[in-house]
């Protein structure tokens, strides 16, 4: 059967300075799929009106239905510019989410859905190593605690051990200064001393001797895999996010083995996810570890380094997607 080209435009939620999003929207241009984006930094208009009988709700006029709808980055915005930077913006930041996490609900259970913000916000790397290990993936040894005697105790029985966040990376402000740091970092016996007996909870892993890390981009049951040669340079040799920006990495397309990527996808079926960036690191004896998922996760370099040109691939997964609905 001829499929016949959709009407119907695509939905992109995204946010104003996504390369990868400027990218693919280039590639639907090209093709004539109609699309409609949708930036974060862009409050959007909604309503939602229902009774026992009847529900009705809109955004900017009119809500996605029967349609293909992306998640790149960010969510809608309904809050103002003004209720942003009030004295109130926490609680009305709070306030928000129940519309957001609906709307969202909404969406998956009326469309061809692509990506989640809910994934993106509630995004738990202690659940995410559960479930990677049910379904087959190695993780390293992990520890998640708030008391110094077990912190001591994994310490003694580990030869090297790292500390990573265990939801967001520290983003510490002051009028004089600002504090970010996302990397992981490797723990001392004298940080350990320093410690009171409980201090706050905490996530800490063996460290694992890689031979390289694998950084993959998944989209629909599509894998873009990616070898970065951390280990050559002591900078970026514990996490290659310590960028050498003067000596960078090597990075080369890599095939993943069959076994792993079966493994993966048992582990996104769980999920219930369909796109996100994994990250895995492999050891001397080419065996691979599981470290995390970003459900949002960058991937233009990537796609450029690898010559993968993943933002044609999405635009025409995008596209078959809008295809078929349209039958």
């Amino acid at each position: 059967m001829k499929m016949e080209k959709s009407k119907n435009p695509i939905t992109i939620i995204s946010e104003n300075r996504d390369r990868t999003t400027d990218e693919t929207i280039k590639w639907l241009i090209k093709d004539g799929i109609p699309f409609n984006r949708h930036n974060y930094e862009e409050t959007s208009g909604f309503s939602i009106c229902f009774d026992n009988s009847n529900y009705i709700s809109t955004i900017n006029k009119e809500i996605p239905k029967n349609k293909v709808i992306w998640f790149r980055r960010g969510r809608f915005q309904f809050l103002t510019k003004n209720c942003l930077i009030s004295n109130f913006n926490i609680n009305l930041r709070n306030e928000e989410l129940p519309i957001v996490l609906h709307f969202e609900k909404y969406f998956n259970d009326h469309n061809h859905m692509i990506g989640s913000y809910k994934e993106e916000r509630f995004n738990n790397k202690i659940e995410n190593l559960l479930i990677a290990k049910k379904n087959g993936l190695n993780i390293p040894k992990t520890l998640v605690t708030n008391k110094k005697t077990e912190l001591e105790l994994f310490f003694k029985n580990n030869i090297k051990i790292m500390s990573k966040n265990i939801y967001s990376m520290p983003n510490i402000r002051d009028p004089d200064w600002n504090y970010k740091i996302g990397t992981n970092q490797l723990v001392t016996n004298n940080q350990i001393n320093r410690l009171s007996s409980i201090f706050a909870p905490s996530i800490i892993q063996e460290y694992i001797e890689k031979s390289f890390e694998v950084r993959i981009f998944v989209f629909e049951d599509q894998f873009y895999a990616m070898a970065i040669f951390s280990q050559k340079d002591d900078k970026t040799k514990f996490d290659f996010r310590n960028y050498n920006e003067a000596n960078p990495n090597r990075n080369v397309p890599f095939e993943l083995p069959s076994i792993i990527k079966r493994n993966l996808t048992s582990f996104l079926k769980e999920k219930k996810m369909n796109t996100g960036s994994i990250d895995l690191i492999v050891t001397p004896n080419n065996e691979f570890y599981f470290l995390e998922i970003n459900p949002q996760g960058q991937l233009d370099w990537l796609s450029k380094n690898c010559n993968y040109y993943v933002e044609k691939e999405i635009a025409n997964i995008l596209k078959l997607r809008n295809e078929k609905i349209a039958i």
